[in-house]
């Protein structure tokens, strides 16, 4: 395991179940940046106890709340690891999935994330996520066709200057790993799914509004990813991915 990666984990209100969270990972990474997202509740003061006992965990503040693409762009900019994990306040990851993912970057990827197992908040397994693909085509047809995050955000796993030579998450969406990893791929930047479960996502509870705009974010997201993909106006064969058009039969 390289000693060039950190786990970044925004927290927000998270006292219930971040050091669940953490003990998943604390003897499996490097480091361990804990960001403390505006809480209102005791989580800053159970971030500070994590960190007074381990020497490898650190507790970054944000007066306010950002949200996750700012905080995670703070520590992009303040850190100065070569590797950076996401994980979520509320998820847990196997005791391999770092080693896995290292591995996998090694191949020649700048991100990698994986499948999830989802969970309720009591930790029982309710449901996999196993459509991340893994070769190039389908990461795109995954974005083209379905308008799906080719890779899961709670999964991933970066090359620290990558992805700050790409300007980062756009804090503009609530869905900011789907677009960066749209903007990856239009360069032709490596990214790849492990095709294994790796991390227990806990389901949260998002109500119509949240559901909406995101809804909203894939359709500009993949609008996007499409123009900088085509920019030739020619049509071509290729540019469509079924066929769409028949004729009414008529006498």
């Amino acid at each position: 395991m390289s000693s060039k990666l950190s786990v970044v984990i925004v927290c927000h209100n998270s006292e219930d179940y971040i050091l669940r969270n953490v003990n998943s990972i604390i003897d499996t990474a490097p480091e361990i940046v804990l960001i403390d997202d505006g809480s209102t509740d005791n989580t800053l003061f159970v971030l500070k106890n994590l960190a007074d006992s381990y020497n490898h965990i650190r507790v970054l503040v944000n007066k306010y709340r950002e949200g996750e693409a700012v905080s995670r762009n703070r520590a992009i900019i303040s850190l100065n690891s070569e590797f950076i994990a996401i994980q979520r306040d509320c998820d847990t990851s196997r005791a391999d999935r770092f080693q896995l993912q290292m591995e996998e970057m090694e191949k020649g990827f700048d991100l990698v994330g994986c499948h999830v197992v989802k969970t309720n908040p009591s930790g029982q397994t309710i449901g996999y996520v196993t459509y991340p693909p893994k070769e190039p085509q389908d990461l795109y047809a995954c974005i083209v066709q379905n308008m799906t995050e080719p890779v899961l955000d709670q999964t991933i796993l970066f090359n620290r200057q990558t992805v700050l030579k790409m300007g980062g998450f756009n804090s503009a969406y609530m869905l900011p790993t789907f677009d960066l990893v749209g903007r990856m791929l239009s360069k032709g930047i490596g990214v790849s799914n492990i095709q294994e479960c790796l991390v227990s996502s806990m389901a949260k509870y998002m109500c119509k509004s949240e559901l909406k705009d995101r809804e909203e974010n894939a359709r500009i997201i993949t609008a996007q990813f499409i123009r900088r993909n085509h920019q030739d106006p020619r049509l071509e064969a290729s540019h469509f991915l079924q066929d769409c058009f028949t004729e009414y039969p008529y006498n």
